[in-house]
């Protein structure tokens, strides 16, 4: 592993990880879920930052089998947390992206132990920008049409979405560039975009969840 990106991993640790982990203790520890629409994704970010600098920096383990679990509990976690905050004539949308992403993923794992590349699972990264497109497109439009929320930088769920359009956006572009970015020797160069992207959208994450605890407006639309 080279020296910046070990760098970029224990920032991200200490940034976002530490404080992940320490309000998943305290609220389970307390019983006390404040944040219900995100409470999935929010206990991904503090395992996935143990793992990274347990497994990654530490062990030293390949992150390929670790990628494939990771994106599989990331879409079901924004599934899950899309569909708490749209109506239910919405509901459809999300199912039908749903399937669409296991169908891709159990197809492309298939290819790869047959002996494929695992650089096709950047397919499953555009369906989670999809998904994110989708909902942050139907979250604000509802938003702006009822005038439910008298401000935004009040609403917890506006922060979760931005980390959410900051960090796929970022995938995205990285996505456009898989051809490149694999053919070249300084990929990993590459990728510390998207563990920056990353650790910018869990610290948007974990403000919006201190914002929640200030009994900040919600919507559900």
């Amino acid at each position: 592993m080279t020296w910046y990106k070990e760098v970029v991993i224990d920032v991200q640790f200490l940034a976002a990880g530490i404080p992940a982990i320490y309000l998943w203790l305290h609220y389970s520890r307390n019983k006390v879920v404040k944040f219900p629409q995100i409470k999935e994704y929010f206990i991904l970010i503090a395992f996935g930052a143990l793992y990274e600098i347990i497994g990654t920096r530490w062990l030293n383990i390949h992150t390929t089998l670790w990628f494939k679990i990771y994106v599989l509990l990331e879409f079901v976690c924004i599934f899950l947390f899309f569909r708490r905050i749209s109506a239910k004539k919405y509901q459809k949308i999300y199912l039908v992206l749903l399937w669409a992403f296991l169908l891709t993923f159990v197809g492309l794992q298939t290819h790869w132990i047959m002996g494929g590349t695992p650089k096709t699972d950047s397919w499953l990264s555009m369906l989670e920008t999809i998904l994110v497109y989708i909902g942050s497109v139907i979250w604000f439009k509802n938003i702006f049409s009822n005038m439910d929320l008298d401000t935004l930088w009040k609403s917890a769920e506006f922060f979760f979405i931005s980390a959410f359009i900051l960090y796929f956006s970022g995938t995205l572009f990285l996505f456009l560039m898989t051809d490149f970015v694999f053919s070249t020797k300084e990929m990993s160069k590459y990728w510390i975009i998207n563990i920056v992207l990353s650790l910018l959208a869990d610290i948007l994450i974990i403000f919006g969840i201190w914002i929640g605890q200030q009994k900040s407006p919600q919507y559900s639309g």
